[in-house]
Order: C-alpha cells, then structure tokens, then sequence
C-alpha cells in the first residue's frame, strides 16, 4: 500500500467508475466541475497549490484526493474530491497523513473535507446515497461518513416544497412588505464579465464571516458560470438595488439532472432532451445573499417572488422546489427557508 502522485484529469476520473460503477442514483456532476478547479488552464489553480494522490495497493486504487491549498485561504488544506472504496480504513488514513504532511509543509492550520475546491463549487458529503443528486449537487457513498469520524462535523441542511405553496406564502408576505419594498427593484443580469464581477463583489462581502468560505477572484467565478451560460436565462440570477447599488441576489436554475441517466453527465443530448419535453418539474434556489444592514427587512421577498414568476413562465412543467444547502446553525436563513417549503 503506498501513495501515488495522479499525473492527469482524466486518470483522477477513471476512479469514478469504480466507486459509483453500481450506483443507480448516481449521476455525474463531478467530471465537469475538476477541471475547473484542477486543471492547469484554470484561474482557480493558478492561484492555488494542488497535489492529487492516490493510495494504492497492487497497482489498484483504493482511495483518492486532491489536496489544495489557495492563496487567499493560506492557512487551510483542502481534502477536496474525495473518492474511497469501502472498507479501506487503513487506506485512507495513510492519504490523510499524506495530507497532513502537506499541511505542515505548507504552514496550514486546519484540514478541510468536502469542499471541492471553494463553498462556490461544491460542499458536503451526502448524508444517504437514498436518491440521485439534483444538477449541481455532491453526491457520494453514504459509509463516506465514516472515514471522517474523528473529524469535526459542521452540519448542513436542505429544504423542499411544492412550487405552488411556495409561491403562495411569498405573495402573502410582499402583500405584508409592499410600502417597505417600494424603494428597491430587482435586476435580471445575462452571464458576462460584468455582472460577474457584480455577483463577485456580492458574495465576498455577504459571506466573508461564513464558514469555509474565503475570497473569489472574478476570473474563477467567471470561469465557474461561462459554461452554464448556454442553461442560463437572463432570469436566472437577479440582483436586488437599492438606486444604483447592488445590495443582494438570488441565483436559482432548474434540476436539469432529471434528463440525465444513471452514471452520465448533462450535455447537448441531455439539453435537447430538456427542450423537447418542457422543461425540468423542480427547480432549485442555489444562494440567497443580502449585504449586512439589510438583511430582517423582507426585501428578499421581492427577489423571490420575481424568481418564482420567471420559474413558472419559462418551465411551466415545474412543480417542485429545492433550497441548495443551509449551514444547520444560521437560523436566519433555515427560519426563512422553512417558511415557504
């Protein structure tokens, strides 16, 4: 048994198969997301430090990781892309020794799993494998979980509800908000450089004192949205203004992975499959953000209700919604998200 360096992307996903080969809930969003945080090309390596390791035993991979150490979080080691067979304790405890040895080497205080790069990509560990991850969403073996016993727990959540209920209690409560809301609009923003770095600029102010998040550069956030652009309505991110300052947005997308078979990835068949059919039945609210100052006001019931009129008038097959993952200790966001699912 012994660690091995992976030299390629594409050596890094050939482990996939072994580990999700059987796995009837499983669908890919992980092959097109490592590229984007591990290949060579990318703006997010190129302001990072990245080691991927296998540990290996007869030539057979039992378990893998890249390890990532990026410039504006210097004192953290990210486990990101985690990947292990089962019963392969032993395994897995040598790659995280390897990652502690990086860890010293490279003046880190902490290590951090299941991050897949940054809070923007991909966090967590699926608490069950019980049903197939929604477009965007980690996945993985439920005994995941074990391998990380003696690490500390930070604890997510996520919500669903009916499109219809939702849509209903929001319009009850801009009703309650209007005279407050008069002075606030909601802007639709197309994905460009532009209302990227808005969306950029946002996000590193909203969620600088949230856990495991640290700051984004434009180009790497640019990156991240430039391929989706071709799935993006100009409604699908929207920011809130006050005159002329951005003081929120909400991000929200259809569950595309409902055209997806087991075992593949969206693509071009997948999307015509989409428009052929009317559109996905669930779509998810991906992040929710409002500058300090404003947050309590119910001013995100104007976003919201602007992205609900937009679900329902591009993908009027939709029935379901979905909230992307809330940290379990931010009552405010848990409180507002229970309301209207």
């Amino acid at each position: 048994m012994k660690i091995e360096k992976i030299a390629s992307l594409g050596q890094y996903r050939k482990f996939y198969r072994t580990v999700y080969g059987n796995d009837r809930n499983f669908k890919d969003n992980k092959s097109a997301l490592l590229p984007l945080v591990c290949g060579t090309d990318s703006a997010f390596y190129k302001n990072s430090i990245q080691k991927m390791a296998a540990v290996t035993d007869g030539g057979a991979t039992l378990c893998q990781a890249v390890f990532i150490v990026h410039r504006n979080s210097p004192d953290v080691l990210n486990i990101a892309f985690f990947e292990a067979l089962p019963d392969c304790n032993q395994a897995v405890e040598r790659l995280f020794s390897y990652g502690a040895e990086l860890a010293e080497k490279y003046g880190c205080r902490k290590l951090l799993a299941g991050m897949d790069g940054h809070l923007n990509y991909a966090l967590g560990f699926s608490a069950d494998a019980a049903s197939a991850p929604a477009f965007g969403e980690s996945y993985n073996p439920a005994y995941y979980h074990d391998y990380f016993r003696d690490f500390t727990p930070i604890s997510l959540c996520s919500f669903t509800g009916e499109l219809s209920y939702t849509k209903g209690r929001i319009d009850e409560d801009y009703e309650r908000f209007r005279e407050t809301l008069k002075d606030y609009r909601v802007e639709a923003a197309k994905i460009n450089p532009g209302s990227m770095k808005r969306y950029t600029d946002l996000s590193n102010a909203i969620f600088a004192d949230h856990p495991c998040y640290f700051k984004r550069e434009y180009e790497e956030d640019l990156e991240l949205f430039r391929p989706m652009s071709i799935l993006l309505r100009k409604s699908n991110l929207l920011f809130i203004k006050e005159g002329a300052l951005d003081i929120g947005y909400i991000l929200w997308y259809p569950d595309y992975n409902e055209f997806v078979r087991p075992g593949k990835s969206f693509g071009l068949p997948e999307f015509a499959s989409c428009i052929l059919k009317g559109g996905p039945k669930s779509v998810k609210v991906v992040e929710i953000g409002l500058l300090k100052g404003y947050q309590n006001s119910g001013i995100i019931m104007l976003a919201f209700q602007v992205a609900l009129d937009a679900a329902y008038r591009h993908f009027p097959a939709a029935e379901k919604l979905y909230s992307s993952w809330i940290e379990s200790g931010n009552t405010r966001s848990v409180n507002l998200t229970k309301r209207y699912t």
